[in-house]
């Protein structure tokens, strides 16, 4: 296993160094670029991301915020194959937790971390058992969130809610 951090992660040297290497799988948890079709298409078993709600709901940027600031009473980790699309690949793993009171983005973010952790290390068992299963996106019953603006973090506090 390689862990290496590169400035471009679809760059004709790096997917050199990929196949070189014989890549079977490439896992992704805060990757802030976005994978092409060449490096999608180039391991054995593809490209998972870890996300950190439950898809399609609150794709995009820091679904922990999100979650909160629409009161939601559970969220969860997702586990998908990548695609050319952003949060919008297959799914393979999914996991519910159940949002707290005293919940804090950091805490979301910890929990679904943590969840995630543990969704890698079952999908990498289902992998080398040939135990794959897929489940399609449908991305028209989530939304895509960017990066909180004034007015979102504002109405956040007034609900009582806090990032730490």
């Amino acid at each position: 296993m390689f862990r290496i951090y590169i400035k471009n992660v679809n760059s004709k040297n790096f997917l050199t160094f990929l196949k070189r290497h014989r890549t079977d799988l490439i896992i992704s948890v805060s990757c802030p670029q976005i994978f092409g079709k060449g490096l999608i298409k180039l391991p054995r078993y593809g490209c998972l991301n870890l996300h950190g709600s439950l898809l399609p709901k609150y794709r995009g940027i820091l679904p922990s915020f999100w979650v909160l600031r629409y009161n939601e009473k559970e969220t969860g980790a997702t586990l998908f194959f990548i695609d050319e699309k952003i949060d919008a690949g297959q799914i393979f793993l999914q996991r519910r937790i159940s949002i707290e009171e005293a919940d804090t983005v950091e805490s979301i973010i910890r929990k679904t971390k943590q969840l995630g952790a543990d969704l890698i290390i079952e999908a990498i068992e289902k992998i080398e058992r040939g135990n794959i299963v897929k489940k399609t996106i449908d991305i028209k019953k989530g939304c895509y969130c960017g990066w909180p603006k004034r007015s979102d973090v504002i109405e956040f506090k007034k609900l009582g809610k806090r990032f730490r």
